[in-house]
């Protein structure tokens, strides 16, 4: 139980699909194949092209997610929210 406070913050990809509910959720809930995200996890990165709608997600649903996962430094991040 969370208390309404956001939880620990995801600094990977696994982490990040696996909040969403893992890689079929993850596909379907970004319109791509299963196998798309299958390669961003094993990349670890994700293109640039989703990181809006899944930071938006991410903040509706409550998760942290670290600036990195969106190539972002830090300060960045902040300047952005």
């Amino acid at each position: 139980m969370n208390n309404g406070h956001m939880q620990r913050e995801i600094d990977n990809i696994d982490d990040l699909v696996e909040a969403f509910g893992g890689t079929a959720k993850f596909a379907r809930w970004l319109d791509v194949g299963p196998s798309a995200v299958s390669n961003w996890r094993a990349l670890g990165d994700i293109p640039r092209g989703y990181h809006l709608s899944i930071y938006l997600e991410a903040r509706k649903r409550r998760l942290r997610v670290a600036p990195a996962i969106f190539h972002m430094s830090p300060k960045q991040f902040q300047a952005a929210e």
